[in-house]
């Protein structure tokens, strides 16, 4: 349901007590990786042979004759590079590794996987930080008779590009002798197959973003669980056909060092009960929508939509009373409740809303209710109300600042959901920081309250005090449209008044609002869709997911 998601931090602590607790030798950890890498990159040029049959029983055949270029950095990401250097050696590949640190320089597991590779005849080359045009430069080497062909008057370049230069471990700008390597590395992705070991060089492996440039891939293997980086938006340009390979670090192992992130899977949307034969729309779960103001009556008729299109079995949507008319001729399927106040909530009375607990099971509040002061004293009105499992959003989150003792009213069984402009002024954050490190962001203010958080956006995260953060790995640019908040907050209620507490509630309607994103953008690449489609495209994609 939730698969761990380490920082480059966390993976290293797994490495070492694979090692060091689970008596792993750390050369198989490494030849595990090297055997993982050399599989997937099989498969990215298998294909049938001349007489159409497949060559299963041995993959390998696809990298026989091919020129291969390899760039081994330092550490750990070196050891691999020399290990799969052999392996492609011993598949028939003419392989040439351009070493950026002197072999004697290495040390333990990676030197073994040196010294096994130069036994294989794997011919190493050291790279010169001062030629200006490294590669042709490299592929001229008098040595290298067997990679050149005497026939062809300038170098022959390499069919596939390995980057092994840096691993996750990257901290800070690449230098400026390894950013002229990362650039000659994509100018030969202009002909050559670039394939990535663990993470792109030069991709910050906690962010994803480059620093300030990283390789550009076809295609990068990750081992054991991917890097949190490696599955940012941003990363995906840079990491292209992301594969993630087991290399056998014990699960005792994971779960004793449990990762603060956790990625959300295909299983979290069966966490909503599923229908019975038995129910009704009175326990299919009654949720109230609290919102609306002059000029914004839509956003609480797109949370309704939302959490009816989720499976509730009742939506009434209050607002006040002169607007009524609008959200009740807005959709025939919503019951509305006029609230006996003006249109920017002055003369709200909460006894208007008395018996929120026993007449409904999760009441969403915001939803076009303004920014007025006025709405904000009807909300915290409404906050010190008995009432069920709330979930907070679009206006009632910017009115929780002021004062910031609204942020004590939140309860467990509550559900935030800001999107980074909203989280920038909920937690004295600019937007830009809250950009650049969102998981240190969304932290920030579940420190400061009881209330589960989803910090919207591209690479979605969901978190609270009482659990781990989890990433939700689903979304695109369909949902970069007006309302599509509103939605989600309506599909949060819906889980909740079905009885999911407000952690699960929100990683189970925000992976299948993502999802649902994904669809749509399957079907109109080019967007154009709304948040009413995103609405109605939510039984399908449940539909979808429970056959996944």
């Amino acid at each position: 349901m939730f698969l761990p998601l380490p920082t480059p931090q966390e993976m290293n602590r797994w490495d070492q007590a694979a090692v060091d607790e689970a008596g792993m030798p750390a050369e198989m950890l490494m030849e595990n990786a090297a055997r993982e890498a050399f599989r997937v990159l099989c498969g990215c040029f298998e294909k049938s042979s001349a007489t159409g049959a497949h060559t299963a029983e041995d993959p390998a055949w696809c990298l026989a004759e091919k020129r291969i270029l390899c760039f081994m950095g330092g550490g750990n990401n070196g050891g691999d590079t020399a290990a799969l250097a052999r392996l492609l050696c011993g598949a028939g590949a003419t392989v040439l590794v351009v070493h950026t640190r002197p072999l004697e320089d290495f040390r333990q597991e990676a030197a073994w996987h040196i010294e096994r590779a130069l036994q294989a005849g794997v011919l190493f080359v050291q790279y010169d930080a001062s030629c200006p045009a490294v590669i042709p430069a490299v592929l001229s080497t008098k040595e290298l008779s067997n990679w050149n062909d005497d026939a062809c008057p300038v170098p022959v370049m390499p069919d596939i590009v390995v980057d092994g230069l840096l691993g996750t471990g990257l901290r800070g700008e690449v230098s400026d002798s390894l950013l002229a390597l990362i650039r000659h590395i994509n100018a030969l992705a202009r002909t050559a197959f670039v394939f990535s070991l663990d993470i792109p060089s030069g991709m910050d492996g906690l962010t994803g973003l480059p620093s300030p440039e990283c390789v550009c891939a076809r295609c990068t293997v990750t081992f054991q669980a991917p890097k949190t980086g490696l599955l940012h938006p941003e990363a995906k340009e840079y990491t292209g056909r992301l594969h993630i390979r087991d290399i056998g670090i014990p699960p005792a192992i994971q779960n004793r060092y449990p990762t603060r992130l956790r990625r959300a899977t295909c299983a979290v949307a069966a966490l909503p009960p599923p229908p019975s034969a038995a129910m009704h729309k009175g326990t299919a779960g009654r949720v109230l929508v609290i919102g609306g103001s002059a000029g914004l009556c839509g956003a609480p008729l797109l949370a309704a939509a939302g959490a009816l299109r989720a499976g509730a079995g009742l939506v009434t949507v209050a607002v006040p009373a002169r607007l009524e008319a609008c959200v009740r001729h807005g959709n025939p399927d919503i019951m509305t409740l006029p609230l006996a106040c003006g249109d920017d909530w002055a003369a709200f009375d909460a006894r208007m809303l008395e018996g929120l607990d026993e007449r409904y099971d999760a009441v969403i509040v915001g939803n076009g209710m303004g920014r007025s002061a006025h709405a904000g004293e009807a909300l915290a009105e409404i906050l010190k109300t008995p009432r069920p499992p709330s979930v907070i959003d679009a206006d009632a989150l910017f009115h929780l600042r002021h004062p910031t003792q609204m942020l004590a009213l939140m309860r467990e069984t509550d559900i935030l959901t800001p999107h980074p402009g909203e989280m920038a002024f909920l937690t004295g954050l600019t937007i830009e920081q809250v950009q650049a490190d969102r998981l240190a962001a969304l932290e920030m203010l579940t420190r400061r309250t009881a209330a589960t958080c989803i910090l919207k956006g591209a690479g979605t995260l969901v978190g609270s005090t009482q659990s781990f953060t989890a990433f939700i790995d689903a979304g695109g640019p369909s949902l970069a449209v007006g309302g599509s908040g509103d939605v989600l907050a309506g599909i949060c209620a819906a889980f909740a008044a079905q009885g999911l507490g407000a952690f699960n509630a929100a990683a189970a309607a925000a992976f299948i609002h993502g999802k649902a994103g994904e669809l749509l953008l399957q079907e109109f690449p080019l967007r154009g869709t709304t948040a009413s489609e995103i609405a109605d495209t939510i039984p399908r994609t449940r539909k979808e997911l429970y056959h996944a």
